[in-house]
């Protein structure tokens, strides 16, 4: 019985003596894994610590717990390291980083609301902060942006299916043409299980082929690319020169003693068709400086790249290297506007001038965001952040628009169309290829130009001048139905001015919106005659009365904007009765009624010099109009409601005639010739 006993205590002694001794072993290999960066196997060796750890030693647990977050979060496992760190914080782990860094997870993992609480808890601890503050500035960008935004983004992003693989792809590059990828993937060559890299837990990554078939379809098939030689480096981001004939790419070699810093190499496409060993290019002396992520400008001028050079702005910054016969000239940051103390990454150059490049630095929806860089003429340059859905939670990055954008649209709806990596259906944190369409954006102003009667106005000249340097003046002429069209810019402030022979001209203000999706604005003028008497519609007076009512302003401010746009016209303005009530009555409250309308003018700043007056009382019937005629069909065009017409009507049809008689109108006066005085100049 004795002996039954003894044989359990035995093995539970031998078992405790083998956890004990192998926790310190394993407590030195992730510790070398870690500082040789080596951060998957570091981030599998700190899990198996903390599982290995008894419960009641809770400060050790939680320190094993926050070193697994850190090394699972420099692999971009956001879902593995958030774990770890929320294990960390309920095991009360001491140090205020760890809000941080559950604040920068929290994003990565489509929790907003938890990246703002723990970013507000750590500035408690430090208020100062500019990580802090930027987690809450993304955190707030992230909730006023949710993914139901995307569905009206001039972006749409779906997943490249027939490119992906289980590991990660990223890297896009095009042939001068358009027609051939080149993509990065650490997918095993020949479909054979290979050994994982101890950094990222995956394959080397390898240049796989990609062709576009006759029928401007992408083929299924990937190549792996021949040549290059360095069979045991990981290869990535290749980029190429104008002519197809040279590729720059990152290499990193690996060896028994770890990872080797990555450099850019460069290999040359012989005659063969087959890529040359790729080659260091010598961009710094200092080979332990990481110099990665090359992209070519389509001149083949400019060389983008990342770099980790102490005199940066902090992290791995974007450089630019001005190349001369292929040979790289001096370096330059791209300054505070691109770098930030984090980390930039993956440049596509669109033009010398213009590239994309990811970021975990800048204010953005979590984990590495697209950003396009402008390069302005004072030398500096303007970032601007992509909306969703081409950003999201997760790491996004590599984006890469087609050069043959116009082959592939010919509708020319489209402005972009192309290649991006993003991590965003991958709780790995592995990037896969999706497929963007970027919608082309237009501004248009369109409508009609017309009489006072409402009918179209063909030949008339629309005339817009923006209130920039950018926005020259553009003119257009009315079609045979009075409308036009024409293209402007968002967020510019407009004046337009229609014109047409026999007609005041009219002017609109208009300021466009910035937006980001297109925008039609209808603005339509109504010109005056400078050859025929117009009806001065919707200006009512009181009853018996030459007090003009408040529901005339709109009336009169239109009268008003038309004489400040024709500051040379002088105008006639006549006020009519109808046949009721003595001709002297009549005639002296429609002299007191087109007197009102003067006064107005001249009260908001019209010089009385430019106006006339004058009522008629009945003396002067209306005479039926077009329009008029088209809205009372009782009338008849030329009909002058005189009171032996109006007598001849039924009651209802009388009143509609008094009505019409009571009206006010303006006549243009014809330019008064210079006397020969004048002519003279006397």
């Amino acid at each position: 019985m004795h002996r039954t006993r003894i044989i359990p205590l035995l093995l539970l002694f031998g078992w405790v003596l083998v956890v004990t001794g192998c926790s310190p072993r394993l407590e030195r290999e992730a510790e070398l894994a870690e500082r040789r960066g080596e951060y998957h196997r570091a981030a599998e060796l700190y899990r198996r610590l903390y599982t290995k750890t008894p419960a009641k030693q809770a400060s050790e647990r939680a320190r094993l717990a926050f070193r697994a977050g850190e090394n699972a979060r420099r692999t971009r496992a956001f879902a593995s390291a958030h774990t770890s760190y929320l294990a960390a914080l309920r095991l009360h782990y001491p140090d205020s980083l760890l809000l941080l860094r559950l604040s920068e997870t929290s994003l990565g993992v489509g929790a907003p609301e938890q990246a703002r609480a723990f970013a507000l808890r750590y500035l408690c601890h430090d208020s100062t902060s500019r990580e802090a503050r930027r987690m809450l500035e993304s955190a707030s960008l992230a909730l006023s942006h949710p993914p139901s935004t995307a569905a009206h983004s001039i972006y749409k992003v779906e997943r490249a299916d027939h490119l992906s693989s289980t590991r990660s792809d990223y890297g896009i590059a095009y042939s001068p043409e358009g027609k051939t990828v080149y993509l990065t993937s650490t997918r095993p060559l020949g479909g054979s299980p290979k050994s994982s890299s101890p950094v990222t837990g995956e394959g080397l990554g390898r240049i796989y082929i990609l062709r576009q078939g006759a029928n401007g379809i992408w083929e299924r098939r990937l190549d792996t690319l021949a040549g290059l030689g360095h069979p045991q480096a990981d290869l990535g981001t290749p980029t190429l020169s104008p002519d197809g004939r040279t590729m720059y790419l990152t290499l990193a070699e690996q060896g028994g003693e770890g990872v080797h810093t990555a450099r850019i190499y460069r290999s040359t496409l012989g005659m063969e068709g087959r890529w040359s060993e790729a080659e260091p290019v010598e961009l710094l002396s200092d080979s332990t400086v990481l110099v990665a992520h090359p992209s070519l400008s389509p001149s083949g001028r400019v060389l983008f790249f990342v770099s980790d050079l102490a005199s940066g702005k902090g992290g791995k910054d974007l450089y630019r290297a001005e190349l001369v016969d292929g040979i790289p000239g001096a370096l330059y940051n791209l300054g505070a506007e691109v770098n930030t103390p984090s980390d930039e990454l993956y440049p596509y150059a669109v033009s010398d001038s213009l590239l994309y490049f990811a970021s975990d630095g800048h204010v953005g929806l979590g984990g590495l965001d697209i950003y396009r860089a402008q390069l302005l003429p004072s030398g500096r340059y303007e970032v601007t952040h992509l909306p969703a859905p081409i950003n999201s939670p997760a790491d996004d990055y590599g984006l890469a628009p087609t050069p043959r954008v116009s082959e592939l649209d010919p509708t020319g709806s489209l402005l972009e169309v192309g290649f991006l990596a993003s991590s965003r259906d991958d709780q790995r944190g592995r990037p896969h290829l999706y497929r963007f369409e970027r919608a082309r954006i237009e501004t248009l102003i369109e409508g009609l130009v017309l009489d006072r009667e409402g009918y179209p106005i063909p030949g008339a000249t629309l005339r817009l001048v923006g209130n920039t340097a950018e926005d020259q003046i553009r003119a257009v002429t009315t079609d045979s139905k009075g409308s036009y069209r024409l293209g402007a810019s968002a967020d510019i402030d407009y004046v337009m001015l229609a014109s047409a022979p026999g007609y005041l001209n009219q002017y609109v203000r208009l300021h466009t919106d910035p937006s980001d999706s297109s925008e039609v604005y209808t603005v339509d003028f109504y010109l005056t005659s400078r050859e025929t008497t117009e009806q001065l519609r919707e200006l009512y007076y009181a009853f018996d009365s030459a007090e003009i009512l408040p529901e005339s302003t709109p009336a009169l401010e239109a009268l008003l904007r038309l004489l400040e746009d024709n500051p040379e016209v002088v105008i006639e303005l006549t006020a009519h009765a109808d046949r009721i009530g003595s001709d002297s009555y009549n005639t002296t409250l429609s002299e007191r009624r087109a007197r009102a309308v003067l006064s107005y003018l001249t009260s908001r700043g019209i010089a009385e010099g430019r106006l006339r007056s004058r009522g008629y009382g009945k003396s002067h019937p209306f005479v039926v109009t077009r329009r008029v005629a088209e809205e009372h069909p009782f009338l008849e065009v030329g009909q002058a409601l005189d009171e032996g017409f109006i007598a001849t009507l039924p009651e209802e049809q009388q009143a509609v005639c008094d009505a019409l008689n009571r009206r006010t109108e303006l006549r243009v006066l014809p330019a008064r010739a210079p006397s020969e005085d004048e002519g003279m100049g006397i």
